[in-house]
């Protein structure tokens, strides 16, 4: 039987089973499972944290409240935290405190037994990038918007014919340091 020939499932379900070969053997894994494999090796977390602010503070115990997770990259600090931020306006000036939590809910999913950051996942922040702790340091695991822009660059564009690339650069559409090429006739 065909996979295309298949009835189409309406919904997704967790018991869905999925076929897989493996050393020459049939198996199934559930939906379930890969869902599950998948929550222990991406882990999501809000932002890393740059700012400095007014009064900064290390919490104490675990906090109750469901608070964001950042990784704090600034010497010294560079580990996963919940933090709380409060503004406060005092005559008229603007005060800005922070409590990081290093005990919060979900910290099993950033450190392993031994208290370390995990190096055996991805941690991908709200903003969609991605990262890997490599024992010392959080560093991309994905593209930067500058690598991205640089391989779109390297990408070569087809352009009909000499007339039309002149008239693109007099109407101001060539991207300096694009790859343009106009293809040879048979």
């Amino acid at each position: 039987m065909k996979i295309s020939e298949l009835v189409q499932s309406a919904r997704i379900d967790r018991a869905m089973q999925i076929p897989v070969a493996l050393s020459g053997e049939n198996r199934s894994l559930t939906l379930g499972q890969i869902i599950d494999a998948l929550a222990s090796s991406v882990i999501s977390f809000n932002r890393i944290n740059t700012e400095t602010y007014d009064v900064e503070m290390m919490g104490t115990g675990q906090t109750a409240e469901l608070l964001p997770v950042v990784f704090d990259s600034r010497s010294g600090r560079e580990n996963f935290y919940a933090l709380k931020v409060t503004v406060n306006v005092v005559s008229g000036v603007v005060r800005r405190s922070a409590v990081f939590y290093t005990d919060f809910n979900g910290r099993e999913n950033f450190y392993d037994d031994n208290g370390h950051i995990r190096t055996n996942c991805l941690f991908i922040a709200a903003d969609g990038r991605l990262y890997r702790y490599n024992g010392t340091r959080l560093i991309s695991a994905g593209i930067t918007d500058e690598q991205a822009t640089q391989l779109k660059l390297l990408t070569p564009i087809p352009v009909a014919s000499e007339n039309d690339l002149e008239t693109m650069e007099q109407a101001g559409l060539i991207v300096p340091g694009q790859m343009y090429y106009i293809s040879e006739n048979d």
